[in-house]
Formats: C-alpha cells, sequence, structure tokens
C-alpha cells in the first residue's frame, strides 16, 4: 500500500513539471524538484540532510517556523519548542514550550544554545545537565541520543534558514 504522504509527493512531483513552483495542499512547504522539498526561495537542489533528520524524527514534537509563518518542515509538533531561531536562545528558553525542570533550571543559568552546548545535550542530555546543574535534582522529558554527526547535521539547517525579515 502507498502511504498517503508518497502519493502527495509523487503529485506534488508531476504538477511541478508544468509549474516549477507548485504548492502541495497537503504540505506546507513548496515543492520545486522531483520530490524533494526545499526551503522556500532555494534552488532546486536534495533537502540538506540536518532538515531531513528533523523531518523523520523530530516532527512529531517539534516544528520549525519563522515568525512569517514559512514552515520549514512538512509538519511540526507542539509538544516540543520551535526549534526556529535556536542559535539565539538559551536552553529553556522558547516561551511557547513546556519544559522539563531540568531546562528550566538552565534557564536560570543563562546557559545558551551554541553549536558546542547543543552538541554536548543532543549526544548526552543527562551529562550536560549533570555537568551545568552539580548537585541540582531534576527531570528530563527529552531522553533521546543522537550522534555527534546527526547533531551536527541538525544544528547547521537550523542556523541556515533565513532570519525573519
Amino acid at each position: 500500500m502507498i502511504k498517503p504522504v508518497l502519493i502527495s509527493v509523487l503529485t506534488a512531483s508531476l504538477m511541478s513539471i508544468s509549474d516549477p513552483v507548485a504548492a502541495n495542499d497537503d504540505l506546507d512547504l513548496v515543492t520545486k524538484c522531483s520530490g524533494f522539498f526545499v526551503i522556500p526561495g532555494a534552488s532546486c537542489k536534495e533537502i540538506p540532510r540536518g532538515q531531513d533528520i528533523l523531518q523523520n524524527n523530530c516532527v512529531s514534537c517539534h516544528s520549525v517556523i519563522d515568525a512569517n509563518g514559512n514552515n520549514f518542515l512538512r509538519h511540526g509538533g507542539r509538544a516540543g519548542p520551535n526549534l526556529y531561531g535556536i542559535q539565539y536562545r538559551v536552553f529553556g528558553g522558547a516561551e511557547e514550550a513546556r519544559y522539563s525542570s531540568g531546562l528550566k533550571m538552565l534557564k536560570e543559568k543563562n546557559i545558551p544554545v551554541t553549536s558546542e552546548n547543543f552538541l554536548k545535550y543532543m549526544t548526552d542530555m543527562k551529562g550536560f545537565l549533570d555537568e551545568e546543574l552539580p548537585d541540582a535534582t531534576y527531570s528530563v522529558k527529552h531522553k533521546h541520543r543522537r550522534n555527534k554527526s546527526i547533531t551536527e547535521d541538525i544544528y547547521q539547517f537550523l542556523i541556515s534558514l533565513p532570519e525573519d525579515g
């Protein structure tokens, strides 16, 4: 059985032959190239690996939507924070999110989401929290562990997005 999303991709691909900027009603992104979803306004190319990783592993909880409403993923969850502009925030700093006590404590300490900190957090959350919050008792909701390469790709994609205009 072909899944509905695959049908949408195939339909959008066929539509893009006659109209290179055909929007698919089921998706928030514009399809420009043989079924690949690209950042609005980007040239025809495969999607960045970090975007693909987010799309396939993180959208049940996270979104990547700028202040103008541009959604850089096909869908996005609301349980976790919007990851757009993460490089300008501190851990636990997205106002709309419900954070664990560990991330709330990181926010109080004003720990920035730098490339190095993001890598440490995503590859070993408990280790990162223990390092930043010695002697603290805290909870953590997000327990996924990512390898270094995947984490770097995710961060590079997120910081490559255009700033709100």
